[in-house]
């Protein structure tokens, strides 16, 4: 086994060699092998903390490279399942459009090109083709499109917009045509009311009031109505009984929803301070509290006739 040098030794061949000399020049002059000087400039440069020692240990830089590298790996699989999958649904010339999207945040022309299953010289053909006579009308509805979203605060939809057109500009288009131009302009109209649904089977009578709002005395006609207000705690809600006859409220309720509680506790309220005789109808219109078929059990008198507008029987308290 060969003896190690000594340290002074190794000391004066390090210094020759940080003065600028090379690692071949001393090597000859002092008689030793390059490989040994070139270990101690290793560890001399380790020492010094001029390069950082990557033996046993990984660094924590090394770690998060090896981490990031197998996070690229897994995206670059997924991109690629997911450019075959676009390769099936969408046509060549949007995956050109595509290119030129992606080349404009910096990706390079021939990678997207390879990534979306596109040659590269069709490409190039693709973008110095002249625009076609369907995408100069394209462009040229979508102008007048935007113009008439514009002039109706936005709430033009799709037929609307092509009703407008062919009445003011003499513009014939198809619907579609205008839904899928809107849609690449991200022009929408206001959606329509929805409409509450019908409780099927319902049962329906003949309307006892007939739009005849006049009784001939007191507590015999009797009108309800809910009423919205909004305040500064939220919206509020008035229930109001009121006497036809004199005009005079006989109950109400308020409450933050609108359920069956707040018209039965106004019931509650008009019954309890008028006591009427038999044969008082009440008349509603036609909302959605309608058909509580458990209130006529709040009803302290099976007196009432319930009904609508619509000629719809709600409730008959007194069967």
């Amino acid at each position: 086994m060969p003896r190690p040098y000594p340290s002074e030794f190794r000391e004066r061949a390090l210094e020759l060699v940080r003065s600028g000399r090379t690692v071949v020049d001393v090597a000859a002059t002092l008689g030793i092998a390059q490989s040994c000087l070139y270990r101690c400039k290793q560890q001399d440069l380790v020492d010094r903390g001029i390069r950082p020692l990557c033996g046993r240990a990984p660094s924590a830089e090394l770690t998060a490279a090896n981490r990031r590298i197998r996070e690229l790996e897994e995206e670059n699989k997924i991109l690629r399942r997911a450019a075959a999958a676009v390769e099936q649904v969408m046509p060549p010339k949007d995956r050109f459009r595509l290119v030129g999207e992606l080349h404009a945040d910096g990706v390079r022309i021939r990678k997207a090109c390879l990534a979306l299953g596109v040659s590269t010289s069709g490409y190039y053909e693709w973008k110095s083709r002249a625009p076609s006579t369907r995408s100069i009308r394209h462009a040229w509805l979508t102008d007048l499109i935007g113009q008439i979203h514009e002039s109706s605060y936005g709430t033009y939809g799709r037929m609307r917009v092509r009703a407008e057109l062919q009445r003011s500009h003499e513009i014939t288009v198809g619907q579609n045509t205008v839904g899928l131009l809107m849609r690449r302009s991200g022009l929408v109209g206001l959606p329509l009311r929805r409409r509450s649904k019908r409780v099927p089977n319902q049962v329906t009578v003949t309307d006892l009031v007939r739009r005849r709002f006049h009784a001939d005395g007191p507590d015999r006609l009797w009108v309800a109505d809910i009423t919205e207000h909004p305040t500064r705690e939220g919206k509020l809600y008035c229930c109001v009984v009121l006497d036809v006859f004199s005009r005079r409220v006989v109950g109400w309720a308020i409450d933050t929803t609108q359920r069956a509680e707040l018209a039965t506790n106004a019931l509650g309220m008009a019954i309890d301070s008028r006591r009427p005789s038999p044969g008082t109808i009440i008349h509603g219109d036609h909302g959605t509290q309608g058909g509580f078929n458990w209130s006529s059990q709040h009803l302290e008198s099976e007196v009432f006739g319930w009904f609508d507008d619509n000629s719809r029987q709600i409730e008959r308290c007194g069967q």
